[in-house]
């Protein structure tokens, strides 16, 4: 059986400081990753989404949803594997 993530963990030195950036102006987008993804014919929109889902499922780093200040440290918070499809937008582009 595959081990469940958990929910929280230390930020990174890298996460931390992007997240001082964020800090000083919410509206900025220096955390935010792009994608695209070129798929040959034979493969189709949906199963290139369905991929992109189940990788997004697999690590939990790539659902991270918030960050939480503590007395400890930075601390992020992961989305439920269950929710990775509510993380990412999605556009088809043909």
């Amino acid at each position: 059986a595959q081990a469940t993530a958990p929910a929280v963990a230390y930020a990174t030195v890298a996460q931390e400081g992007l997240y001082v950036v964020w800090k000083s102006d919410p509206q900025a987008h220096n955390y935010d990753t792009g994608l695209v993804v070129r798929c040959p014919d034979h493969v189709t929109a949906g199963a290139a989404h369905s991929a992109v889902l189940w990788l997004i499922r697999r690590h939990a780093a790539l659902r991270t949803g918030r960050f939480v200040e503590t007395a400890d440290g930075l601390l992020q918070c992961f989305e439920s594997a269950q929710r990775a499809g509510h993380i990412i937008g999605w556009n088809t582009i043909h």
